[in-house]
């Protein structure tokens, strides 16, 4: 019996404790978002011939790396190593990046949609800070400022009393007109009323392509015309053609700077053999540098044979000889592109052909046969044109105006 009540005296007085401490609690607010790892947040488009900070760099080498898609050290300049490490991360995040766009292939530039994803992955977030609610007191309720009552009173309101009606917009009498700025849009009034500013971002508008727009069926070999409204825009544009096929892009033209205002032009030559991997195309017009663009539907263009690679060499065909692959040439260092006419006495156009891509870079055109057994041109190579190509190369000499080409049987390379 005098253990019972020693166990009942001091269950008591453990009850009592607690009633105290009770009243003695409050509620604390905890930030459980604990900032660890690597993160930066990516502001603006970063490609090759922009500044490139130190912030940028160090961070664009952690984001590279920690993707998979970069292994060469600390980046300094966007030189095209790193430009073909982005193409690498915008093709890992294709359906993100580059099928909104309808392309398959990485472009090596950092845009929106680009930096969008790398902040998705590798972007600073602001901490959440606490929700905290307040209880108002009897006769009050809880009121957003400047808008109508509502019963309840989350983070961010303030309680009323119940018969204070809810603030009201400034009133001014006006009796002559009045302009109101409204973004880049401007509406005037001449009634007394309640003016109210109001601020509304305006959104790029991308050009309107006027042809082609689809449908249409080109000749290759014969100047077409590319024509756009850019739609008041001042700055320049960038035209390339998508095939619809394979999803490669083909440069027309870049930095074309705007000349009118309704309607803008450029002349365009489809040769045979530069897209036999497609039979359809669409136009896509960008402002230079920026994912503001505009796409035609697909159009055709009319190759004698549509979706061929270039003839095998044959009796009738140039057999090249330098490069034949296997080569390593040096940018900016003339070298010698040669190869057998075969007899063939018409002129040649020489090109070369990115593995990467199968884009064709003309080198020159009509070159006029001089010799039965050898003939050369002498080219510098400069690796800046070729930015997408970071798999190498093929030499491609055609009889002029024709599909009868030789190709250099393996890749070489340019460094």
């Amino acid at each position: 019996m005098k253990i019972l009540k020693n166990l009942s005296a001091y269950f008591a007085t453990v009850a009592a404790l607690v009633s105290l401490a009770i009243p003695l609690m409050a509620p604390v607010a905890v930030n459980a978002q604990v900032s660890s790892g690597f993160c930066y947040t990516f502001s603006q488009n970063l490609g090759e011939g922009r500044p490139l900070s130190s912030q940028d760099a160090s961070a664009l080498t952690q984001a590279l790396t920690n993707a998979g898609v970069w292994s060469g050290g600390a980046i300094t300049t966007y030189n095209d190593a790193v430009a073909s490490a982005v193409s690498g991360f915008q093709e890992k995040y294709t359906s993100q990046i580059l099928a909104p766009y309808g392309l398959s292939y990485g472009t090596g530039f950092i845009g929106a949609s680009t930096r969008s994803e790398l902040n998705s992955l590798y972007g600073c977030s602001t901490p959440t800070q606490p929700v905290q609610s307040t209880q108002c007191p009897a006769g009050y309720t809880c009121t957003p400022i400047n808008q109508n009552p509502v019963f309840s009173c989350p983070s961010g309101y303030t309680c009323t009393p119940i018969t204070t009606a809810p603030t009201q917009p400034t009133i001014t009498n006006i009796s002559n007109p009045v302009t109101v700025q409204v973004g880049t849009l401007s509406t005037t009034s001449t009634t007394n009323s309640t003016v109210i500013q109001t601020t509304i971002q305006s959104l790029p508008v991308a050009p309107q392509i006027l042809y082609p727009v689809g449908g249409e069926i080109l000749q290759p070999d014969i100047s077409n015309s590319i024509s756009w409204n850019p739609i008041s825009y001042t700055g320049s544009f960038d035209i390339n053609i998508i095939g619809v096929n394979s999803g490669n892009s083909y440069i027309i033209a870049q930095a074309i700077p705007a000349q009118a205002t309704d309607k803008q032009s450029i002349q365009w030559i489809p040769k045979t053999g530069s897209y036999q991997k497609d039979t359809q195309f669409v136009v896509q017009i960008c402002r230079t540098s920026t994912t503001i663009c505009a796409k035609s539907n697909s159009f055709t263009i009319n190759f004698n044979l549509i979706g061929t690679s270039p003839s095998p060499v044959t009796q009738s065909a140039p057999q090249i000889l330098y490069p034949v692959g296997g080569e390593i040439l040096s940018s900016g260092v003339p070298t010698s592109i040669s190869w057998n006419p075969i007899n063939y006495s018409d002129s040649f156009d020489v090109s070369i052909k990115g593995v990467y891509t199968g884009n064709v870079y003309s080198i020159v055109q009509n070159v006029p046969a001089q010799a039965t057994d050898k003939q050369s041109i002498k080219w510098t190579p400069n690796l800046t044109n070729y930015q997408k190509e970071p798999s190498g190369f093929v030499i491609q000499v055609c009889v002029s105006g024709t599909n009868i080409c030789a190709q250099s049987a393996n890749s070489f390379t340019i460094q």
